[in-house]
């Protein structure tokens, strides 16, 4: 299933708007790609994973830091699930060079869990953090 960020799971922060946006169309690629059964084009896969590992990598770098700019309280924990994630996605890599493609049907399952919990749930709080620091 294809996912879309919701305005009202926006942080109201452009650029990581912007990110996360960018972060679900890596995933939408991807599931498209694994949808296409016996056409799955290997390249394609072995590039999307490593764009989305590359694009990890930044937007981890960028959203710490800017936590840190705002100097926001839950920086360590957020940072512990940034490193969990980003060794997630570099085995999701792994596989896919592997050509393990029903793995990566499952990982897909749980990447999109991540992606919405993380956002929803980590992300979150930044925003209310903000909006705290505001009033």
């Amino acid at each position: 299933m294809e996912m879309i960020l919701l305005e009202k799971y926006k942080l109201g922060i452009e650029a990581l708007d912007h990110q996360h946006e960018k972060w679900i169309e890596l995933y939408n690629q991807l599931h498209q790609l694994l949808q296409e059964g016996s056409h799955i084009d290997d390249k394609q896969i072995e590039g999307i994973i490593h764009e989305m590992y590359a694009y990890t990598s930044y937007h981890f770098k960028y959203e710490e830091d800017y936590m840190v700019s705002i100097q926001f309280p839950f920086f360590s924990e957020h940072r512990r699930l940034h490193s969990s994630m980003d060794s997630e996605i570099y085995s999701y890599y792994r596989m896919a060079l592997n050509k393990d493609y029903i793995a990566l049907r499952e990982v897909l399952k749980l990447l999109r869990k991540w992606i919405l919990n993380h956002i929803l749930k980590d992300d979150i709080k930044i925003k209310d953090f903000l909006q705290n620091k505001e009033t």
